[in-house]
């Protein structure tokens, strides 16, 4: 009995002995798991980008620019107004600018749509583009037909290189592109392929 007494002794000890082994090996095993886990998520972590979003918005938005003497000189108009951050560009909806000069005649530019460049100076107009004169003593009314239209606001300039129409009625003047100064002293010039309708009087 005393020998199988030894080798049971000596086989306990040795499961023994390896069951810490095995404790220490899952244990490691579990740990090594944990912090691959831990550095995939790390790895995963979405970055978060600035996109092209709006920081404010103004529905019904007019805003008027007077001169020295309080003088009305210009007022924007917009359905819809947006402005974002990320290049400091302004979007218009269904924009109507008047800009007014010194004989007391005005200029009405109108378009679907505009966007006003981060210098507050530079206007895309995009699409069909309607630009008006009202009749005044002395001055006779004009309706310019076109569209994409670029205009300067600090130089009361305005430009495209698509079709244009002038119509100062009863005649009336097509082209391609278009060039124009609405402050005094007025300047119109269509640029290429010009024709026109004059009616004698």
């Amino acid at each position: 009995m005393w020998p199988d007494g030894c080798r049971f002794k000596s086989l306990l000890f040795r499961v023994i002995r390896n069951s810490g082994l095995y404790s220490v090996l899952l244990f490691v095993t579990l740990c090594s798991w944990w912090l691959l886990e831990q550095q995939q998520r790390e790895e995963v972590v979405p970055i978060k980008l600035e996109g092209h979003s709006a920081d404010y918005f103004s529905e019904g938005y007019k805003k008027v620019e007077m001169d020295g003497m309080g003088n009305p000189v210009s007022i924007l108009e917009a359905k819809t107004l947006t402005h974002f951050k990320d290049d400091q560009t302004t979007e218009l909806a269904q924009c109507k600018i008047t800009f007014f000069n010194s004989d007391g005649s005005s200029w009405i530019i109108q378009a679907d749509a505009g966007v006003l460049w981060a210098n507050g100076n530079d206007l895309f107009l995009n699409g069909v583009v309607h630009i008006n004169r009202a009749r005044v003593e002395g001055v006779r009314p004009v309706q310019i037909n076109t569209s994409d239209l670029r205009v300067k606001l600090d130089q009361s300039y305005a430009e495209t290189d698509n079709w244009a129409e002038i119509i100062t009625p009863p005649d009336r003047t097509e082209g391609t592109g278009l060039q124009m100064i609405y402050s005094k002293p007025i300047q119109l010039e269509l640029m290429h392929t010009v024709k026109g309708r004059y009616e004698m009087q």
